[in-house]
């Protein structure tokens, strides 16, 4: 694997020249994400100015399961920049195009990262029916159990979109067993580069949120440099095993 230090140059020259339309794009990307559920909430406002805060959130979450295909898209974007292709910001909308692989696939990862994550809490939540107390100390355990379970699940789910671009016989479960596969022994490299990017991220955050519209382009390029080193790393494994008489097949 290549340092992270070459991961950041080469999106940065993918992004040269194309600032412009990730901003644009990260831009659209949000508006059409979030704008939507702020402006239903604000029509939907009762006598007392207030929708319930539970409305609220279910609106918000299923608006953005239907737009999955969208976020697939956004990744996608930034994908085809680290390629040195020509895109366009209404290239965001590809995915609408093969709306049902993109969304069953995507809302599959999505499920999963949940599922996984609810096993300490649900464990939690039997020791209490069945003890009758709540014991904060294995409640904080839980939760610190369910954030590790997360990293570790996004991160193996992490190349689903590109492999879904890449591959469009591919879809669903074995879409997800692919990027799962790709990613066992690179979870913690692509966790490492993330986290070096951390500074990036305090100080979107002072910019008041303005900041993300180069950070955003930035980390979705960089991943998909890393798609790109990862694949070609498990292709030389490949022929260094067939070399030896041994066939490996990723997508079985």
């Amino acid at each position: 694997m290549e340092s992270i230090k070459v991961y950041k140059e080469r999106a940065l020259t993918s992004l040269k020249g194309n600032w412009g339309k990730g901003v644009v794009a990260t831009l659209v990307y949000f508006l059409l994400i979030y704008l939507p559920p702020i402006v239903v909430v604000g029509l939907g406002l009762d006598a007392s100015g207030f929708l319930p805060a539970a409305v609220d959130r279910l609106f918000s979450s299923v608006w953005q399961i239907v737009l999955l295909p969208v976020s697939w898209g956004f990744s996608v974007f930034f994908f085809e920049i680290s390629r040195g292709k020509n895109v366009r910001v209404g290239s965001l909308f590809d995915g609408m195009k093969q709306y049902g692989r993109i969304f069953t696939t995507e809302f599959l990862v999505g499920l999963y990262v949940v599922l996984w994550m609810m096993l300490p809490i649900i464990f939690i939540l039997i020791l209490y029916v069945a003890t009758a107390d709540l014991n904060f100390f294995f409640s904080g355990v839980a939760i610190l159990a369910s954030l590790v379970i997360y990293f570790y699940k996004y991160y193996s789910y992490a190349m689903v979109p590109y492999i879904l671009k890449d591959n469009p016989e591919i879809k669903n479960n074995k879409a997800i067993n692919l990027s799962m596969k790709m990613m066992e022994d690179y979870k913690t490299d692509l966790f490492l580069l993330d986290l070096s990017m951390i500074g990036w991220f305090i100080l979107s955050i002072l910019t008041c949120g303005i900041g993300f519209l180069l950070l955003i382009p930035y980390v979705k390029t960089v991943h998909a440099h890393f798609y790109e080193e990862v694949k070609q790393d498990l292709e030389n494994s490949r022929r260094a095993f067939e070399a030896l008489g041994i066939r490996l097949n990723l997508q079985d």
